[in-house]
């Protein structure tokens, strides 16, 4: 997403020092296309994607929004709503050492049940297919996230962009730790 952003005009010493999301800079300079639009541009571009492993995916977005959620946020609020409803009542000592945010055991059994009910779920936690329709179109690569560090270095070469823009690596991830 630093590239992206440094491609669409912003300054890579802008970009380190932003408090902003990466995401949210890139979609004010990249506004979102149609499917003919972007179909249109494969004939003279290089298209590719990002893939990520959906269970790790699903862990990071777990750490990132209910284990670290800003408080008060939505995800703050929707962690504390699962903890209510899924955790078993525990004793009063065991309450002063728990966590005010769900375990993964409970959260994925939220999950589960948003899914078998048909609820809205945020983006964060479902496949990527289904709020993005990779199979529309024929990607020219396909990086894997976890081998990000390799494959953005054979993208940069290969469209020639080696001079403009170098591989870097912002994870804004805030832990290591899942519960």
């Amino acid at each position: 997403m630093f590239n992206f952003n440094v491609l669409a005009g912003y300054s890579p010493s802008y970009l380190r020092k932003t408090k902003k999301i990466l995401l949210n800079l890139a979609r004010e300079r990249y506004p979102r296309v149609t499917l003919d639009e972007l179909r249109e541009a494969q004939n003279y571009s290089l298209t590719f994607i990002i893939a990520r492993d959906p269970f790790e995916r699903l862990l990071s977005a777990y750490r990132d929004k209910m284990v670290f959620a800003l408080p008060y946020s939505f995800h703050d609020k929707l962690g504390r709503s699962i903890v209510r409803n899924y955790r078993k009542k525990p004793s009063l000592a065991a309450r002063a050492a728990n966590t005010k945010f769900p375990s993964f055991p409970e959260f994925v059994h939220w999950l589960l049940d948003q899914v078998k009910r048909g609820s809205f779920i945020d983006m964060h936690f479902v496949a990527a297919t289904s709020f993005c329709t990779p199979c529309l179109i024929r990607f020219d690569m396909i990086l894997k996230f976890e081998s990000l560090a390799e494959d953005q270095l054979y993208l940069i070469e290969k469209t020639g962009l080696k001079r403009v823009i170098a591989p870097v690596w912002r994870n804004m991830g805030k832990g290591r730790k899942t519960h």
